[in-house]
């Protein structure tokens, strides 16, 4: 028991990682779409490894046995809902005193765009894989659409106040990890769906974050500049206003 109690807590310091080395490694990489770093991948990807390795190890069985000994008659829609939590965060950032690194209509943007991306790879990968559920519900277990939804939530939130408050930005992956420890807890899915869930909710915020085609922010160093004109023996002042 004390083996398994052990195995829990390293799930949660599993899903909580892009907390604790993600927002480390990146403080001067991200943020601005020109800094991107393929280096910013390497957690998602090692999420999403560790999720394929384990889809048929003991360890899956060592946690749904734990979980039918402790939370056998649990059962709750909590993380139907408490999986998009982070977007109430996001949007709300800016009125509690932090500053998000876009506007909303470009964090709306990103929102849907990356859940339109995250819904073409995790839906083929869960209808086509065929994973059996833990409660024998379905075959489309792996990997975990509330999960990575959750992460992708978190990701953006993270991405987009990190340079105001590391603490506030981080706060979406303890929602992540919560919905995913959920779908544990009611027995939807098993350990690899939801680890590998993390992994390509993170990857698709990533991408979007940098590479989103609908951009409605465009920079620009505007300049206006005054100068005496003459014409047609007309004496006034002429306005140049240049975008650069």
């Amino acid at each position: 028991m004390n083996q398994i109690a052990t195995l829990l807590r390293c799930i949660a310091l599993t899903l909580c990682l892009p907390t604790l080395v993600f927002s480390n490694t990146e403080t001067d990489t991200i943020i601005h779409k020109s800094h991107f770093s393929y280096k910013q991948l390497i957690i998602p990807s090692a999420l999403i490894a560790g999720g394929a390795l384990l889809r048929h190890s003991a360890i899956n069985n060592d946690v749904k046995e734990f979980r039918d000994h402790n939370f056998g008659n649990f059962k709750s829609s909590f993380d139907d809902y408490f999986q998009y939590s982070t977007v109430l965060l996001t949007f709300g950032g800016n009125y509690m005193g932090f500053k998000s690194e876009h506007s909303n209509t470009q964090m709306a943007s990103n929102m849907l765009v990356s859940k339109l991306l995250l819904t073409a790879i995790a839906l083929p990968l869960k209808n086509n894989i065929g994973d059996l559920r833990p409660d024998n519900s379905g075959n489309n277990a792996f990997p975990s659409g509330h999960t990575a939804a959750a992460f992708t939530c978190a990701t953006l939130h993270f991405l987009e106040y990190k340079n105001s408050n590391i603490w506030f930005a981080s706060s979406g992956f303890l929602i992540a990890t919560t919905t995913g420890t959920f779908r544990i807890l009611n027995n939807r899915h098993w350990l690899s769906d939801i680890t590998t869930g993390a992994g390509i909710g993170m990857t698709t915020a990533v991408l979007t974050y940098y590479f989103n085609p609908l951009t409605f922010e465009i920079k620009k160093d505007s300049r206006v500049s005054f100068c005496p004109a003459y014409l047609e023996n007309k004496a006034g002042l002429a306005l140049n206003y240049n975008f650069k």
